[in-house]
């Protein structure tokens, strides 16, 4: 049992190894720029090796897309401080900003590559998704954000996502290069989208 468990965490830090040199690459090169003899280099892993940690390059994308997710999601539970309803959606908009900002690479990846397919339904598990849909309904239960006909718990969340992930893609593409104050108006943003919520 014990060279299991051994044999197990020696397996699971080389796979770790593996998704940190492919993160690396792609920060540095783009996914473009990703290949197995690549990472192996970075690792000093024979490149026939990987196989026995991931099947493909996609396979590899695909775990890089799902951590992301997972720590986008982490980043907004963190943010969230206040118990106002409306104020935890401000912040959740904030911090999933502040993560496509301060990890541009492994956004782009999660949302660029067609190597990673989810549906909307499947976003409802464990993802940032699902973590605003859950605000909006507590305020939705609360009675602070309001239900109107074809404008209920989904179109608030999409509404709300979309506005983010534009926000995020426009930030990390065609105002790359930009020293403008985003983050103020980007929070402006934000909280109009909420207000909408609040009107009945």
């Amino acid at each position: 049992m014990t060279e299991k468990t051994t044999r197990q965490r020696r397996h699971a830090r080389t796979q770790q190894a593996i998704l940190d040199a492919a993160q690396e690459i792609i920060a540095e090169h783009g996914a473009e720029g990703l290949s197995m003899r690549e990472i192996a280099s970075r690792i000093e892993y024979s490149p026939s090796g990987l196989y026995e940690y991931f099947s493909s390059k996609d396979e590899i994308i695909d775990a890089l897309c799902q951590d992301g997710f997972e720590r986008l999601n982490e980043q907004i539970k963190f943010r969230i401080t206040s118990t106002a309803p409306a104020q935890r959606l401000i912040e959740s908009g904030v911090a999933y900003l502040e993560f496509a900002s301060q990890h541009p690479e492994q956004y782009r990846l999660m949302f660029t590559t067609t190597a990673f397919h989810v549906s909307l339904e499947q976003l409802d598990y464990n993802t940032a998704y699902s973590s605003l849909k859950r605000l909006i309904q507590t305020g939705i239960d609360a009675h602070v954000f309001i239900v109107r006909p074809n404008y209920g718990l989904e179109e608030m969340a999409y509404q709300l996502w979309s506005q983010l992930h534009g926000i995020a893609m426009l930030r990390l593409t065609l105002f790359k290069h930009q020293n403008s104050d985003f983050d103020t108006f980007n929070r402006r943003i934000i909280e109009e989208v909420i207000q909408n919520m609040l009107r009945a």
